[in-house]
């Protein structure tokens, strides 16, 4: 099984693939400050997943007008092309697999850190601390593998957590 976990964000998103396929992390690909559709629909294809993890965002408190609509067309791209590709997907609260890996209420350096932990052979992509959100898509792909993987195959419809 090969799982993409995705990390939304405007322009500092990532995505982590782990399973029986390539197992890496990167940066969304952006353009003029946003996802570069053509790639990201791109690499979804290259690294051919079973289902794609992602974390279900909303806008934050005092975040302001055009940074929330940024942020929110960026999800809807996401979820517009794994949905155009028909690539089964997962939406993951992050207090659900935050709280699995013990991090719950922790800060991002703390996400990197068990990341690094979790998965030594790609530490050197996760060395910096703005590597964060690529640490938090390996964890939410870590995530799907630990608890919903065995079943998968039984439900492949898009799901809620």
């Amino acid at each position: 099984m090969i799982v993409v976990g995705i990390d939304p964000g405007s322009i500092s998103g990532a995505l982590g693939c782990l399973g029986t396929g390539p197992q890496m992390v990167s940066d969304l690909a952006t353009i003029e400050g946003q996802i570069n559709v053509p790639a990201f629909a791109a690499a979804l294809r290259t690294l051919s997943p079973d289902v794609v993890v992602i974390e279900r965002v909303h806008s934050m408190p005092k975040q302001g007008v055009a940074s929330t609509f940024k942020f929110g067309a960026s999800y809807g791209i996401i979820l517009g092309v794994v949905g155009a590709l028909g690539i089964p997907s997962f939406l993951v609260q992050p207090a659900v697999w935050k709280g699995h890996h013990g991090l719950g209420g922790k800060d991002n350096d703390a996400v990197r850190n068990a990341a690094v932990r979790r998965h030594p052979m790609l530490s050197a992509s996760m060395i910096l601390k703005k590597h964060h959100n690529r640490a938090s898509a390996l964890m939410i792909a870590q995530w799907f593998l630990d608890t919903k993987a065995p079943n998968w195959f039984e439900r492949q419809e898009t799901q809620l957590v």
